[in-house]
Order: structure tokens, then C-alpha cells, then sequence
């Protein structure tokens, strides 16, 4: 036999109200369970042998709950909960956190040397790498570790050069890592993390609705990516597109979140392609790391309750000048309202015969809700007004 000490008043704290001494008494000595002594509020008892689950207070807790019924257990009308306002950040639990997230999404995490050729820099840098800013090293051991890295970029592609040529050319890799530069004004060293695409969107299967087709990644699939990292970490319609300035880019958008770029997304250059004889385009982005984490600190949690009501959906067929872009028409379309209108989408996009020279035609679908009550055709129409407005 085995004994125990359990509390009156911890057995009404878990079991959530209060139930007589008599009855607890009378429970435990219906299940063979002996009371040694008693101490008003403490009980001191002997478990039968063969009730092997019983073995701390807990399970003689749940042995009484049992027997007196879990019906007989008012429902508060009250619950306390405490939620966090403004959690600290964990930096190191943080990037474990998103390095999990990547490898979910079916991505390898790749380490290279901080050490590299000063060529990248001088050849392939497009002039926004030079040589100059090259924090170089006073003893090398060999030219290709004669430098420390400006960019994550060069190493990714050794690896995607070295696993194409080992038959291994659909590759999804990403890397936390350091680069480093030399200003006049001192020597800068910053935390970035890339994030690559190459090769084939989907494993060679019956299912692939191209069979006997190679579909290979597009740039859509890297910016989707991105985009889900940055609303994972609470930047959800904080983030503008912009024009991508960055050469060693050969063409793409930039993502700036309170006037700071915090990231760039495109494609690797014809010329560095060629130079590591890698055949399928290679898609990439570019984050900082140490500016997100400072932007962190403003990010809010905000709690709110599962919407009451559905939601309606509403379309729109516009015909608009080449040069407009999907982020100006999302970003005029939520100036129109802020509390109803909860998501914009492109579904559609056509150009070519019968249209105007100069023009395309865009299709975009509108979301809308209140969360607490149905929407009337009047606040609708009220809207779609509006965005109409708004767009001409």
C-alpha cells in the first residue's frame, strides 16, 4: 500500500467548488481508500496497492471528482484570463522559430564561410558590391578566402552550382547569416537572412497537372513566401511594395515597412547564372534581419472575437494604364474603408488583342465584413462606390 497527503482546500481549488468534508470522507472510504489521520484541512491516507494510477494527490483529486460527478461542478459565470500585452522578445528563439517555419515550408537550411573571392564582389556585384568596401584579409589562406562576404547571395549559389552538378537542380535553401562591409566612417557587420527558390515547382508525379512539362518555380512563389514570413511576425498590412533599386537584383520589388526597406525579392542576374553555370533561374530575397527585430518592439497583439457574421464578396473588371501596379490599386482600394473592406485580390490580369494600346485589363475581388452584424446592400453599394471613386 502507498501513502499520501492531500488538502481539503487544494481538492476544491482543482475541482473548481466546494464539496463537504463528510462527502469527500465518505468517497474515499468507498474506494478502499484508508484515512490515517486527520488534521482538519490535511488528510493523511493509505492507496490500496492495486490502484497502480493512483499515486499523487492529482489522481485522488480526479478519484473524487469521478464519484461525486462532474455534472454536480457549477460553470463560472466569470472567467479571469491574463494575456501578454508586450511579450519580450527572444531573438534566438525568434530565428529558431522562423528557421522551423522555412523548414516546414520544405526548405534546407545551407551555413556557408563568411570567407569568399573578392571577384564576386568586383565581377558579379553589378556595381552594388565593390571591391573597395571589401573587408579583406591580411593573411589569406588561398584567392577564393581572401575577403569577408558583402552578400549571402554568392554562397547560396556555390550550393545550388555544386547540387545541380550532382543531379540536384530543384532546391529550396535558406541562411541566417553575417556580411560584412568597410565605410570611411568604420566597418559595418549586419545579421541578414536569404531565402532561395530554383528548379521545379513540383516533384516529377502522375498528379502534376503538367505531366511530361518542366514547371519551374516563379518569383510569385518567393514573394508569397516572404510575405507569409512577415505577417508571421506581425507586420500584416504594415508592409508597401516598391521599386527595387538594388542591381545585384536583376529585376523584382523591394518591401518597406515604416519607410525602411527591410527586404528585397527578384531574380539572380544573366551574369551570374552564367559564371556558376546554373541553368534554371534563380529566385532569392534578401532580408534584414537586425532592422525587423528592431521594428518588433512596435508590433501590438490585438485580440478580437470570431467574426458573427459571413462575409461578402464583391468584383470589380478594370481597365488601367500598363505602368499601374496590383500594390497602388490595393493600397487606393483600402483608403476607401478601413473597417469593412478586409482583403483585396487579383484574380485575373489580360493583355494583348482588343484592348487599347498601352492598356491592360485587371479583375480584383473585395472581402467584406462586420463581424458583429450582417451587411446590408446599402452599406455594399455605400463601398463599392467608393472604391469606384477611388479608382477612376
Amino acid at each position: 500500500d502507498k501513502t499520501a497527503s492531500i488538502s481539503l482546500n487544494r481538492i476544491n481549488q482543482l475541482i473548481g467548488c466546494q464539496i463537504d468534508k463528510l462527502d469527500v470522507v465518505s468517497i474515499l472510504k468507498d474506494l478502499d481508500i484508508q484515512i490515517l489521520s486527520d488534521n482538519g484541512d490535511n488528510l493523511e491516507i493509505q492507496i490500496p496497492a492495486y490502484r497502480v494510477d493512483v499515486t499523487r494527490e492529482a489522481d485522488v483529486v480526479e478519484e473524487i471528482l469521478r464519484i461525486y460527478g462532474f455534472n454536480l461542478v457549477p460553470i463560472p459565470e466569470k472567467w479571469n484570463l491574463s494575456l501578454p500585452i508586450s511579450p519580450k522578445i527572444n531573438k534566438d528563439q525568434l530565428q529558431r522559430s522562423i528557421a522551423e517555419l522555412l523548414v516546414g515550408k520544405g526548405f534546407s537550411e545551407v551555413m556557408n564561410n563568411s570567407l569568399t573571392k573578392s571577384t564576386y564582389a568586383s565581377q558579379l556585384g553589378m556595381g552594388q558590391l565593390q571591391d573597395e568596401h571589401s573587408v579583406r584579409m591580411l593573411n589569406p589562406l588561398s584567392q577564393d578566402l581572401d575577403v569577408m562576404r558583402q552578400s549571402l547571395l554568392f554562397g547560396l549559389l556555390e550550393n545550388i552550382e555544386r547540387n545541380q552538378n550532382r543531379q540536384s537542380p530543384n532546391l529550396r535553401l535558406f541562411e541566417f547569416g553575417k556580411t560584412y562591409a568597410k565605410y570611411a566612417s568604420g566597418y559595418v557587420e549586419s545579421m541578414q537572412l536569404i531565402v532561395c527558390m530554383t528548379g521545379q515547382a513540383h516533384s516529377d508525379n502522375w498528379l502534376t497537372p503538367d505531366k511530361g512539362k518542366d514547371t519551374l518555380v516563379s518569383y510569385y512563389q518567393l514573394k508569397g513566401l516572404v510575405f507569409g514570413l512577415l505577417e508571421r511576425l506581425g507586420f500584416a498590412g504594415q508592409l508597401q511594395e516598391k521599386e527595387l533599386k538594388n542591381h545585384l537584383f536583376s529585376d523584382g520589388q523591394s518591401i518597406e515597412l515604416h519607410k525602411k526597406t527591410i527586404a528585397e525579392c527578384g531574380w539572380a542576374t544573366p551574369e551570374q547564372l552564367q559564371s556558376f553555370g546554373i541553368k534554371n533561374p534563380v529566385y532569392y530575397a534578401i532580408i534584414q534581419w537586425d532592422q525587423l527585430l528592431d521594428l518588433l518592439n512596435r508590433v501590438k497583439i490585438e485580440y478580437s472575437e470570431l467574426p458573427k457574421s459571413f462575409a461578402i464578396r464583391r468584383d470589380f473588371s478594370l481597365l488601367i494604364d500598363q505602368q499601374v501596379n496590383f500594390s497602388d490599386l490595393r493600397q487606393s482600394a483600402m483608403k476607401a474603408d478601413k473597417k469593412l473592406l478586409k482583403s483585396v485580390g487579383l484574380f485575373d490580369v489580360y493583355e494583348g488583342k482588343n484592348l487599347p494600346e498601352g492598356k491592360k485589363s485587371y479583375a480584383l475581388s473585395f472581402v467584406l465584413q462586420d463581424t458583429s452584424n450582417t451587411l446590408t446592400d446599402v452599406q455594399i453599394d455605400k463601398i463599392m462606390n467608393k472604391l469606384q471613386s477611388n479608382f477612376e
